[in-house]
């Protein structure tokens, strides 16, 4: 009798580790997972306030289909701080496939004329490719019942790769 229950809990605890080994390998793909500017959209000017949409594609190699719970970010142009954003939406970020996530980014009309204002030799120059837009935060994702720590995200882009897109 003692045997079996020091069987079935070295059967228990290994079986245990293999799916929490399997599960952190595929959270770790998804922390190296490739994440591109896809483009943006302007969706509201107003005399309070500027809003867009911003999407990026991010590639889940994993074998899990996620959902992105909740975003945070900080969005800068060249170092400057200009809008902290905070999404709530459920994204389903599907495994082996490309997935686009949606950003929607909410920015005073003084803080964009200001951003403006400070880089008009660039945008009249036409050389937009040094107005640097930051985007750098975190965002929690879940699994079923698991729900993974804040998961890093940082990315650059220019205002010419806003443009071309």
């Amino acid at each position: 009798m003692k045997k079996a229950i020091i069987i079935s809990s070295s059967v228990l605890v290994l079986v245990i580790t293999l799916i929490t080994l399997y599960i952190y390998s595929q959270y770790k793909k998804l922390i190296n997972a490739e994440w591109t500017y896809k483009g943006s959209k302007l969706k509201t000017i107003s005399l309070s306030k500027v809003v867009s949409e911003i999407y990026f594609d991010i590639v889940n190699d994993s074998t899990l289909n996620l959902y992105v719970k909740e975003q945070k970010y900080d969005i800068t142009v060249n170092g400057k701080f200009i809008s902290k954003v905070t999404n709530e939406s459920n994204i389903k970020i599907k495994s082996k496939e490309t997935t686009t996530m949606p950003l929607l980014v909410d920015v005073s009309t003084s803080d964009f004329i200001s951003v403006l204002g400070s880089n008009w030799q660039n945008i009249l120059s036409g050389d937009k490719s040094k107005i640097v837009i930051g985007v750098k935060g975190t965002f929690f994702l879940k699994w079923g019942i698991i729900s993974f720590k804040a998961m890093p995200f940082e990315t650059t882009f220019t205002l010419k790769d806003v443009i071309d897109a």
